[in-house]
């Protein structure tokens, strides 16, 4: 894996994606991680509002944002791994107000292990 000093500093990556995006993108380089897509770390920045448990993603390789799964992500910092988790339950979508509340239950372990809702809507 390349390091973070061979690829750019914070403030490079910082400075890069407040340029494209414009000075309020929330950037932190605390949230990296890694996936299968490229070969150095991309950092979350948030809710694409996509869908249940999608989240944003900054790339300073190509210098563009875009939308991950946390089954795409291969490792994570520790801040990145706290805050998918905070996301995660965050996300989680409302109980249905009739139906199985343990097969419901039984669905945000799953949502929160795997960042995919197991029930249709």
């Amino acid at each position: 894996m390349v390091s973070e000093s061979e690829e750019h500093s914070k403030a490079e990556i910082v400075a890069m994606a407040k340029l494209h995006y414009g000075p309020d993108y929330p950037i932190d380089v605390r949230l990296w991680f890694t996936n299968d897509e490229c070969e150095g770390r991309d950092y979350l920045t948030g809710n694409p509002h996509t869908f249940p448990g999608r989240l944003g993603a900054y790339c300073p390789h190509s210098d563009q944002g875009f939308n991950v799964s946390k089954n795409q992500i291969r490792t994570l910092s520790p801040e990145a791994e706290l805050w998918l988790a905070g996301f995660l339950a965050g996300n989680e979508p409302h109980p249905a107000e009739e139906g199985d509340e343990a097969q419901w239950d039984r669905a945000v372990v799953e949502f929160r292990r795997t960042g995919q809702w197991p029930l249709d809507d």
